[in-house]
């Protein structure tokens, strides 16, 4: 957007969160009229000093040439920057308010998702609302298939190369949360780290680990919502599919 109305001033000045403030909250008027000092004082105050009174002069110098040679436009860019950012804040306000009313609604409803290590009450509640009744699902692979995190077989029924093959099928909203649990899991479960580091290192691409890793996560969460206990990463016995929580494995 500053690009479309201002060309030529990001290929001179980073565009900084200060800068994008300074043009919200300033008119051209204010920039061309105020003072270097002045100028610095809130480039400093906004940045926390990180920018200096080069940046300062540079700004100046270069909305003093566009604001001459083209005032009406300039002060049209201004206005619209400044509406833009208005619903910018907007947003921000409704989403907090929103997630305030989230966090007030995973109280009652007395899960604990949220002891999944990265996982967020919004994100938990995200799932919850997917799958609405655990008790409609009689078995963790039930849950799992619901929400197509399973391969696409072939026509001689065997699995076709899991780098590129996820089946499209099921909750398309809770395969993506559990994506996005997953991928939160990696970077502050150790368990999980662990298990999607041996699936790279088995020769997995990126994704197809994180899938690798969501459909282990999956079963932690089944159990958690079936018993609502806290997180604790478990192991499936291939055999009879019975849940063996890691603390038990001697």
């Amino acid at each position: 957007m500053i690009a479309a109305y201002f060309p030529g001033l990001s290929k001179k000045l980073n565009l900084s969160k200060t800068l994008l403030t300074i043009l919200s909250d300033y008119s051209a008027d204010d920039i061309v009229n105020m003072s270097i000092q002045d100028l610095f004082d809130i480039v400093a105050s906004l940045s926390k000093r990180k920018l200096g009174i080069d940046f300062a002069k540079k700004l100046k110098s270069i909305i003093t040439k566009i604001y001459r040679s083209t005032l009406n436009d300039f002060n049209t860019a201004n206005f619209n920057i400044a509406l833009a950012f208005d619903r910018v804040k907007l947003l921000k306000s409704q989403i907090k308010r929103i997630d305030k009313q989230l966090e007030l609604y995973f109280k009652r409803i007395n899960t604990t998702l949220d002891t999944i290590p990265g996982v967020s009450v919004v994100l938990s509640v995200s799932i919850i609302s997917e799958i609405v009744n655990i008790d409609n699902f009689a078995s963790d692979s039930k849950l799992s298939s619901y929400a197509g995190l399973r391969w696409d077989l072939n026509d001689s029924g065997k699995k076709i190369d899991n780098h590129k093959n996820l089946s499209k099928k099921g909750n398309k909203y809770l395969r993506y949360y559990l994506y996005q649990a997953a991928s939160l899991a990696i970077m502050n479960d150790p368990v999980s780290k662990a298990y999607y580091k041996k699936k790279r290192a088995q020769g997995k691409i990126h994704k197809a680990a994180v899938v690798l890793t969501a459909r282990k996560l999956f079963r932690s969460i089944f159990y958690m919502l079936k018993n609502n206990v806290p997180y604790n990463p478990i192991e499936l016995s291939q055999p009879s599919k019975k849940v063996v929580f890691l603390k038990d494995i001697s």
